[in-house]
């Protein structure tokens, strides 16, 4: 049987295909890219919070990153340097947010997402 280890590592190279560079992932999911580069690489393993952070990060179910998977779900697939400037900039307000802010944010979008939803 495989070790929580590799699975997750297997887990990260399919994320990281769908980012051009690694230093793009590290940046999503708020993760120094030295310590990308060590855990692609093999001279550090995912341990269990890094695997819930990126797991909350990407938007990804819990657990995700400890079960064997086919593929990176279609939505985390994005190319950073086709994303409009907005968005962009976006992206970079997001990442120098507090934690708690982060997690404020979130909530409140989601929020306005179901009003949207329910709206239709």
């Amino acid at each position: 049987m495989r070790q929580v280890r590799e699975i997750r590592r297997d887990n990260l190279q399919r994320l990281l295909a769908g980012y051009r560079f690694q230093r793009q992932f590290a940046e999503a999911t708020g993760l120094a890219a030295a310590h990308v580069s060590q855990m692609v690489n093999g001279t550090r393993d995912m341990g269990e919070d890094v695997a819930r952070r990126v797991e909350k990060a990407l938007g990804l179910p819990a657990n995700w990153m400890d079960r064997v998977e086919g593929s990176a779900p279609e939505s985390l697939v994005i190319d950073l340097e086709q994303l409009p400037a907005d968005e962009l900039g976006l992206l970079a307000d997001y990442r120098r947010l507090t934690e708690r802010h982060r997690e404020m944010l979130r909530e409140t979008a989601a929020g306005y997402l179901s009003l949207e939803v329910s709206h239709r």
